[in-house]
């Protein structure tokens, strides 16, 4: 039969665990916003069609990150990468 303190152990394992894929998920969600925004630039580019802007409601949580610099210039990296623009 288990202890309490094996118990407790496993507990925080898992805990840990659960932080640490929140935390990966949370960073890849971040990381893949430059991508994804400037490839629906670009087929809104190289097609006309304004529906490719729907990627933006994908990333709505991100845009108040949008004023700080080091994320804009991530994404505007991957903008030039395309040789696009973003809407506006």
């Amino acid at each position: 039969m288990p202890s309490p303190s094996d118990h407790a152990r496993r507990r925080g394992s898992r805990l840990a665990a659960w932080l640490v894929a929140v935390a990966v998920l949370i960073v890849v969600y971040v990381l893949s916003a430059g991508p994804v925004l400037a490839a629906g630039c670009w087929l809104r580019d190289a097609t006309g069609w304004e529906g490719f802007y729907a990627v933006f409601f994908l990333y709505l949580p991100l845009f108040p990150l949008a004023d700080v610099d080091l994320f804009e210039a991530y994404l505007m990296w991957w903008m030039k990468l395309l040789d696009t623009m973003p809407p506006g």
